[in-house]
């Protein structure tokens, strides 16, 4: 940290301070932190940047802070004040015990930059968020793209870690938002699109410390590259399930095998593409199967389903089954709002019709015959037939 506490109480920086003055401030020891009031120790070297760390493990921040961290805070805390922002730093919070690295106004919003460096558990994610948010501060979490691995240029290994700083914009946008303090970029994550539980595909913008703020959170380039790939990443995913050699132990192969239905007799209506998955943690093949399951092929023609009676099974019914990340920053209706654009997407493509708030079954659906034979043409044909349907709720967005 950059801040320190002396015993008579003033507070103390060494953030731009000359080796000559820092070595000066020594002479205040002892130092103690503004956050817990442990004792802190004052240091500094020729190439090492000069900071306080505690003496012992800090309760506020327990993973303490790196080298990186250091530098990427004095880095994000150099690049807000030049854009004309006056962001403090190291504010301890007392009424809600934490002390996030920056803080400035935004838009007539108090902004609380959490610049992660080191890996935290997901519920200290969840509980600082949700801090911030009691007390009305937007909580802009940062993470260190060493963190961050990409392949191909749009794809990214999407960990749990990771998932738990996907943000939004004020209008609903999605990102997930890192720093890399050596290289001073900064890398924006939007349009993220899981085909696997834990690999996605996104848009990558990089910006410099030279671009504003406002620009990196309001750039929304989309692109529609993964729908080239989605089909081929689908039927990889389907070969490899009806392979496995303990299906057994798989609890969606052992209640397709209960209800007489193997892995490839799926027909491509299942597994689509929408808008937020990463909200759902199960691959899109089970979640959209459970659902194409119970609401379409159980069902007979004409048959009324309440859109509601569909939100509840999902929330209750399918609990243990279609599981919905705890992610706070996003209400109740966007965690829906995948299975919405499912149940849109179905109806655009003649299954449903809806009339008020009930969806009508119009069209039964079909499994996949002799899948050996013609499932990779048929998939093939429905994803080039049905391009324009698919992608209508993406291009809503932009």
């Amino acid at each position: 940290m950059f801040i320190a506490k002396t015993s008579s109480g003033d507070f103390i920086s060494v953030l731009n301070g000359t080796y000559d003055a820092i070595k000066d401030i020594k002479k205040h020891e002892p130092f103690f932190c503004p956050s817990c009031n442990g004792e802190l120790i004052l240091k500094m070297g020729v190439k090492k940047i000069p900071h306080f760390a505690h003496k012992s493990k800090c309760p506020i921040k327990p993973e303490g802070e790196s080298e990186i961290h250091l530098l990427g805070k004095k880095k994000l805390y150099e690049w807000l004040t030049v854009q004309g922002f006056q962001p403090r730093m190291e504010v301890f919070l007392s009424a809600l015990n934490q002390q996030p690295d920056l803080l400035f106004e935004w838009g007539g919003k108090k902004v609380a930059v959490e610049f992660q460096c080191s890996i935290i558990q997901t519920n200290e994610i969840k509980r600082r968020t949700l801090n911030y948010l009691k007390y009305s501060y937007w909580p802009l979490w940062i993470v260190n793209q060493k963190h961050v691995t990409t392949r191909y240029g749009s794809m990214i290994h999407l960990s749990e870690f990771l998932t738990g700083f996907i943000n939004k914009t004020a209008n609903g946008t999605s990102f997930l938002l890192s720093f890399d303090p050596e290289t001073d970029c900064l890398y924006l994550y939007n349009n993220i699109i899981p085909f696997s539980i834990n690999r996605a595909y996104t848009t990558i913008n990089k910006f410099t410390l030279k671009d504003t703020f406002g620009k990196v959170l309001s750039q929304k380039q989309h692109s529609h590259r993964f729908y080239e790939n989605w089909n081929d990443q689908l039927e990889k995913w389907i070969q490899r399930l009806s392979l496995m050699p303990n299906g057994r132990g798989n609890p969606f192969l052992q209640f397709l095998y209960y209800h007489q239905i193997h892995v490839t007799e799926l027909p491509p209506e299942i597994g689509l593409p929408v808008r937020n998955m990463f909200l759902i943690y199960n691959h899109p093949m089970e979640w959209q199967f459970y659902i194409w399951f119970y609401f379409l092929y159980r069902r007979k023609i004409g048959e009324a389903i309440p859109v509601q009676q569909i939100k509840s099974f999902v929330g209750h019914g399918l609990k243990q089954i279609i599981q919905l990340r705890d992610l706070v920053l996003f209400s109740e209706s966007e965690h829906y709002r995948p299975i919405h654009d499912y149940l849109q997407i179905l109806t655009d493509l003649g299954f449903f019709s809806r009339v008020g708030d009930k969806l009508i079954v119009k069209k039964e659906p079909k499994r996949i015959v002799n899948p050996h034979l013609f499932r990779q043409e048929k998939s093939k044909d429905f994803y080039r037939r049905y391009k324009a349907i698919i992608l209508k709720p993406f291009l809503l967005t932009e």
